[in-house]
């Protein structure tokens, strides 16, 4: 009942989620995960290779056991090549076994033909670098274009989804 749930928001004094609810109704992003994929097989992973090969712009995003890419390890990789179409790489648990894995992506990282997109590049780039790749593509950087627009905001992904797509991402930690 959205008019109960709506009472209970004013109650309590739930400014985040009144503000989430329109004509009375939650107003929620729907996400169809349907063609989000983990890669676990070796044919599943050279897909994926030749997939991103011939896109000429990917978004990708890194992730990782710290904030501090100097202690950092390698958790997994996750590429996106079209809306509603993304791809998670989990990496092995042993540095050079993930190494061995990550330079199968090299040359498509080291190809200037394509434009990457990243949010907070400089920790993917020097995770990138820990793990012997060096970019070479032209990048477009979320954080930075949004600082560039709102410096006076916040400019974390988690921040940026609940404004502008009205979306509370599940927290990793």
């Amino acid at each position: 009942d959205t008019a109960k749930l709506k009472k209970m928001f004013e109650e309590f004094e739930f400014v985040s989620f009144l503000e989430g609810m329109q004509d009375g109704t939650a107003n929620s992003l729907k996400i169809d995960r349907s063609e989000y994929k983990t890669i676990l097989t070796e044919k599943s992973f050279n897909d994926l290779i030749e997939s991103l090969a011939k896109k000429k712009s990917f978004a990708f995003d890194v992730e990782t056991t710290s904030k501090r890419p100097v202690w950092a390890r390698l958790v997994g990789i996750s590429f996106s090549i079209r809306e509603h179409e993304a791809y998670y790489v989990p990496m092995p648990t042993d540095h050079d076994q993930a190494r061995a894995l990550m330079q199968r992506f090299a040359p498509i990282f080291e190809d200037t033909s394509k434009e990457l997109v990243a949010q907070n590049y400089k920790y993917d780039y020097k995770m990138l670098l820990k793990y012997g790749i060096c970019v070479s593509n032209r990048v477009f950087d979320t954080m930075i274009a949004h600082y560039l627009l709102h410096p006076d905001m916040r400019h974390n992904m988690d921040e940026m989804s609940e404004y502008y797509l009205k979306y509370k991402p599940v927290s990793i930690e």
